[in-house]
C-alpha cells in the first residue's frame, strides 16, 4: 500500500505530520508555515475550497512533509517531475497569442498574470521554445 492511500484526507495527513513533527497545535502550525490560523483551521475542518499551491508549500515545509502527495490529497495533480515545454510548434504564435496562452496558464494556477501591463510593442514575456519569430512573419 502506498502511503498516499494510507491517508483519507489532506486534514488528516496534516494533523498526523503536525503531531509528528512535534508542533503541539493548528495555531502554531499556521504560525510556523507562515499562513493565517484561519486558513490551516479551513483545511483541517475539509473546506470545500482548494489551498492554494503556496499554502501547500509552507505546509509542507513547516510539516517536513510530501508537496506531491498534499497536491493529490488535496485533489490537484502531484506535479510532473521535469518542466512543462511547449511543442515546437508553438514557435509559429505571434506575441499576442503567446501572451493569451500565458494568461490562461496563470488563470489555470490561479498566479498573478504575466502580461498583465504589457505594451503591444513591448518585447514577449516569455520565449515559449526555440528561436524567436518576428510577429509579422505569421497570421494574426
Amino acid at each position: 500500500m502506498s502511503s498516499v492511500q494510507r491517508y483519507t484526507s489532506l486534514a488528516e495527513y496534516i494533523e498526523e505530520r503536525r503531531i509528528a513533527a512535534g508542533i503541539p497545535s493548528a495555531h502554531a502550525l499556521a504560525k510556523r508555515a507562515g499562513v493565517s490560523p484561519e486558513t490551516v483551521r479551513q483545511i483541517l475542518i475539509g473546506s470545500k475550497r482548494t489551498p492554494s499551491e503556496r499554502t501547500l508549500e509552507k505546509i509542507a515545509k513547516a510539516i517536513g512533509g510530501s508537496l506531491p502527495q498534499m497536491r493529490l490529497l488535496a485533489g490537484e495533480p502531484a506535479g510532473e517531475p521535469e518542466p512543462f515545454v511547449l511543442p515546437p510548434e508553438a514557435n509559429r504564435l505571434t506575441l499576442r497569442q503567446r501572451q493569451v496562452v500565458l494568461s490562461m496558464i496563470s488563470a489555470l494556477l490561479n498566479t498573478p498574470d504575466p502580461s498583465e501591463g504589457e505594451d503591444e510593442r513591448s518585447p514577449e514575456p516569455v520565449q515559449l521554445v526555440g528561436r524567436r519569430r518576428r510577429d509579422t512573419d505569421g497570421p494574426t
